[in-house]
């Protein structure tokens, strides 16, 4: 029997959907790599590095190179001493030494005096003196005990401590580049600053905990070169003049949920570079040790992901765990990296469960939440969450799903126990959709957008498919679909986060597009092709040019949205367009 050909019209819808999906994934995962690089960056590339890679614990010296940017730069003394005799000061020469102190304008001589001493680790000053009214001055160094190790070294300092000029030996200087030792923690900060010596080559006597950079700055404060701030860490939003969080450190925040969310979606295409980055970048955020330890931070400073605040979310772990868990799958080869992370996830996920009383078999929300400290300020609490999430829940049922996959079928039995747990617990029988989650005084009746098109996948994993389609009904979601502007001034239409309800009291109207993309996700998991085709084109109009989405098309403080370009809207967009790799058991297709 002869195969009929495909329908002309049939096939070149199809052609012409791939064409525009391929198109999107390319603009949105563009932007998407784009977020990794930091706000502050240099001029030049290449220019500065370290000799060698420090343990963030390192405290001791730190020595680099750097190359000449282009342009015209004046030189200058290194220092202003003069060692006049001997002619060559050995590390063993304990005697006189004479030297001269050239004095810059404005430092008078009898604020100051010339510290000698020995440099091993450190300088550490061991005998001072002062100068004469012409800057002239004798020390004798046979006080000096002549086991003490290290070459001679001689720094002029006034009488609060401030050093003048740098130390003795120093060769010429460029008098409008300095070379900064910066330590990236919790902040990133300058811990010295150092004139670039004309020979390439500068050296710090010693650091603080942190990450070491060099960074070369000129006399305006313009950054021209530095050595890389880059951590795989996204930053999660770009925030303009003019938006909530400019200027602060929000605008250079990495979420956990959006990390994982752009990772699963750069596996789902293949982006390996990308998903490399992105997977170390994870990596950072959980934390090693104590009782926490495999948990995933909520958040932290792109600079420094680890430092973030000791804030856990069950959900956003989950799928933390979950991307870690489909790199290792689609990246057979790279998965031992990564394997002890997502074990050790997987291990803290496990330990949310609730043991006892109608939450039981429910993964709980996390520890840790900011609250009022009667003092209009606010401190972190490190207490565990009490409630159950849906979301969450359907976060951790997915996850346990991939691991039965990648780590081990025992996995299978959790994922089963957990669904199991969702469906008695978590069902809304007269609504005929899920929860919002369940509080210890009982159900959360709340109607957010996530319970019916993440609650959907799970409904139609565990073989509901029919609840599945009705929890997606039109009449369902059509409470949450409104037409917009976006952000960009074209007109859109979408679905919000939630709308004005008990829930959600006085919620504006609103488009949120990584929950428009997330149902048009949902539906075509479903099968229903047609309705995912038009959810995303009446959302695709709020593309900005640089291929990003924002997170909302209207600002509602009161609900903390923001019109911001947003990681997590560019990363569902790419998800939606291939239809694959959150929430299913494979990155790949």
């Amino acid at each position: 029997m002869t195969t009929p050909a495909p329908h002309p019209v049939a096939s070149a819808t199809r052609s012409t959907r791939l064409d525009a999906g391929r198109r999107l994934v390319d603009t949105t995962m563009a932007w998407v790599e784009e977020q990794l690089q930091p706000l502050e960056r240099p001029v030049h590339d290449d220019l500065i590095r370290l000799d060698r890679l420090q343990p963030d614990s390192d405290v001791g010296p730190v020595s680099g190179s750097f190359a000449v940017p282009p342009g015209s730069y004046a030189t200058t003394r290194g220092t202003p001493i003069d060692i006049g005799s001997p002619g060559d000061l050995l590390p063993d020469h304990r005697g006189m030494v004479h030297g001269r102190v050239l004095y810059p304008e404005g430092v008078p001589a009898a604020d100051c005096a010339v510290h000698a001493g020995k440099v091993t680790d450190g300088f550490s000053s061991l005998v001072s003196v002062p100068t004469d009214e012409a800057g002239y001055f004798a020390v004798d160094l046979s006080v000096v005990d002549p086991a003490r190790p290290g070459a001679w070294a001689f720094q002029l300092r006034r009488s609060d401590g401030t050093d003048v000029g740098g130390r003795w030996p120093s060769g010429p200087v460029f008098a409008e580049l300095v070379v900064e030792l910066r330590s990236i923690g919790d902040d990133e900060e300058v811990v010295a600053a150092l004139p670039a010596p004309v020979s390439g080559r500068v050296a710090f006597d010693a650091s603080t905990p942190g990450r070491k950079r060099l960074a070369l700055v000129d006399a305006a404060g313009t950054l021209l070169g530095a050595t890389s701030a880059t951590t795989g860490a996204v930053r999660s939003f770009v925030v303009d003049a003019g938006q909530p969080g400019h200027g602060t450190r929000f605008a250079e925040q990495c979420y956990a949920y959006d990390q994982a969310v752009a990772l699963m979606a750069a596996v789902a295409v293949r982006r390996s570079a990308l998903a490399h980055d992105l997977a170390r970048g994870l990596v950072r955020l959980q934390t090693t040790g104590g009782e926490q330890a495999g948990a995933f931070l909520l958040s932290g400073r792109q600079g420094s992901p680890e430092h973030g605040d000791a804030i856990y979310r069950t959900g956003a772990h989950a799928l933390a765990t979950h991307a870690l868990l489909a790199y290792a799958q689609a990246y057979p080869q790279r998965a031992p990296a990564v394997l002890p992370a997502a074990r050790a996830g997987l291990a803290w996920l496990l330990a949310r469960t609730a043991t006892s009383g109608q939450r039981a078999g429910l993964v709980l929300g996390g520890v840790g939440s900011h609250v009022p400290d009667g003092a209009g300020g606010r401190v972190l609490r490190p207490d565990p969450l009490p409630w159950a999430s849906t979301e969450h829940n359907v976060d951790a049922y997915f996850c346990y799903r991939l691991a039965a996959e990648v780590v081990g079928v025992e996995w299978a039995a959790h994922a089963d126990a957990l669904a199991a747990a969702v469906l008695e617990r978590l069902w809304n029988p007269q609504e005929r959709r899920l929860h919002q989650g369940l509080q210890e005084s009982g159900p959360d009746t709340a109607d957010p957008l996530d319970v019916h098109a993440w609650g959907a996948l799970l409904l139609d994993d565990v073989g509901e498919r029919d609840t599945a389609l009705e929890t997606m009904g039109e009449a369902q979601l059509a409470p949450f679909r409104v037409t917009r502007p976006a952000p960009n001034g074209r007109t859109v239409t979408g679905y919000g986060t939630a709308y004005a309800s008990p829930g959600y009291p006085g919620m504006t109207p609103h488009v949120w597009w990584e929950g428009t993309f997330s149902v048009a996700y949902a539906l075509r998991r479903l099968g229903e092709d047609a309705r995912a085709d038009e959810t995303m084109a009446l959302a695709l109009p709020g593309q900005h040019p640089d291929g990003a989405f924002p997170y909302v098309s209207d600002a509602d403080p009161a609900h903390d949205l923001a019109t911001h370009r947003a990681v997590a809207s560019t990363a569902w967009a790419t998800l939606a367009a291939v239809g694959r790799g959150i929430f299913d058991t494979g990155g790949i297709g």
